[in-house]
This record gives C-alpha cells, structure tokens and sequence, in this order.
C-alpha cells in the first residue's frame, strides 16, 4: 500500500521525534549534556492524522561518546504510524543552553 505523505507531514512527524528523543536524552544525561544528531532514520508506516498521537522512547545505548536512541510514534488509534532511529554524540551544554525547569 502506497501512503501519500506531504512534505510537511513528513518533516512535522520527524521534528517532533528528534525533539522527544533528544529530551530524553538530555534527561538521561542530568541536565550536563546535550544531544548533537549523527543520524536520524525515520520510517513511516501509515498517516498521522490532524489530532493527538503519542511518541514512546526507548534508550538504546548510553555511553561516553554516543548515545542511540529509539522513538514510536503511535496514531489516534494506538497504531504505529512511525519508527525513528536517533545516534546522537552527547556534548557539554554550557548554562545558557540547558532547559529552564520551572
């Protein structure tokens, strides 16, 4: 079956799991590093539509020099609707770059 995805549904659907799984990450890492991407692979696997879905993370492989990090996303349905695959090199933030917790 051909799913007929646009452009923009395309990168919408990416950005929000590179954003989950890099807070994970940085998470992961106390707050002390954040996450440079070497490599996103996203798979589609059915539309998305206009609403609420939910994304799971799983981590992968947390280490010194690279983490590997696995986000789901699932539709309205509770169906997965795409897989993505992040490596990520962990970086030191400086103050001004880590996230404000309120």
């Amino acid at each position: 079956m051909l799913i007929d995805f646009t452009e923009a549904e395309l990168e919408t659907i990416a950005a929000a799991m590179d954003d989950a799984t890099a807070m994970v990450i940085i998470s992961a890492y106390e707050f002390k590093k954040g996450p440079l991407s070497t490599d996103l692979h996203v798979l589609f696997h059915r539309p998305v539509a206009v609403g609420e879905a939910v994304i799971e993370v799983r981590i992968i492989k947390l280490g010194q020099k690279l983490a590997t990090v696995e986000g789901k996303l699932f539709n309205a349905d509770n169906k997965l609707a795409a897989t993505l695959l992040h490596t990520i090199q962990p970086s030191d933030m400086s103050d001004e770059e880590k996230p404000k917790i309120e």
